[in-house]
């Protein structure tokens, strides 16, 4: 029995189809997996998320500091010694990397404000300095936030894509088999 022109056209351009999407996906997943590895590398190397020398720092404040929530901080690695007064001061605490405005600096501690007022006060040494900010990008912060948030969701997507890809080089390798004979 004879194939239409249409089914084959169709054939034809599904299987030209299956080999560009698979070559997509696999250069989109191996360009995200290398993005991933040089921060995770700069990460380690440096002790906070970085990248060509500035570090990164995802803040979440409710609007203290008078900066917005799930804000993106920029900073640039730095000593105590280079803070001034009511500059941003990126430094470690218990909970990971946090942000505050230098309101005075002694000998051996820096007190900083975490409020837009400047009424809280926190005392922290001189060796938990990470950085002195220098801007922040609300908009890459919301959407690192809302990646973050659905990191099951993205699993289980990325989950059925790894097994589209493996169903279609099976499909793709049972075809050239077949067509072989």
């Amino acid at each position: 029995m004879k194939k239409s022109h249409n089914a084959e056209f169709f054939a034809n351009l599904r299987f030209i189809l299956d080999g560009f999407l698979c070559r997509a996906l696999v250069a989109v997943g191996t360009v995200v997996t290398l993005i991933c590895v040089f921060f995770a590398v700069n990460t380690v190397s440096c002790g906070f998320p970085a990248c060509a020398g500035k570090g990164f720092v995802l803040f979440s404040s409710g609007g203290a500091l008078g900066l917005p929530d799930d804000d993106l901080i920029i900073f640039d690695p730095c000593d105590a010694d280079d803070l001034r007064t009511g500059d941003y001061c990126v430094y470690r605490s218990a909970s990971g990397p946090d942000i505050g405005v230098v309101k005075s600096a002694g000998e051996d501690k820096i007190v900083l404000t975490k409020d837009a007022e400047g009424k809280t006060a926190t005392v922290i040494t001189r060796a938990l300095v990470i950085g002195r900010a220098h801007s922040h990008n609300p908009s890459a912060g919301k959407a690192i936030s809302a990646v973050a948030s659905v990191k099951t969701e993205l699993t289980a997507i990325s989950a059925a894509i790894v097994i589209f890809e493996l169903t279609t080089l099976m499909r793709k390798n049972k075809r050239e088999f077949l067509s072989a004979d």
